[in-house]
């Protein structure tokens, strides 16, 4: 996911991460729309696994899997992993 920039609330000390807006929204508001068959749920789900493998390529764990934490483009062609994933670095000895 691009990220374009972090602002900082002055009056609740609160910081906010900008990024590029993904149409589709999240998994869960896809799914309860019933977008998807099961060849779309299987290309999502993959999206999701090859997310999961590049962060903890880096050692980093994400905190906050759910699904609307998954964003899914309008095209159903690529799957993004949004909320707090640089929330926990793996300690490798």
């Amino acid at each position: 996911m691009d990220i374009y920039g972090i602002s900082i609330d002055k009056q609740s000390g609160n910081s906010y991460v900008i990024s590029e807006l993904v149409e589709g929204g999240n998994l869960k508001t896809f799914r309860e729309q019933a977008l998807a068959d099961m060849q779309c749920m299987e290309r999502i789900l993959m999206g999701i696994v090859n997310g999961m493998i590049h962060l903890h390529a880096y050692g980093i764990v994400h905190r906050d899997l759910a699904m609307r934490n998954v964003l899914v483009d309008p095209a159903i062609s690529i799957v993004k992993l949004a909320g707090n994933p640089l929330g926990h670095q793996i300690q490798h000895n």
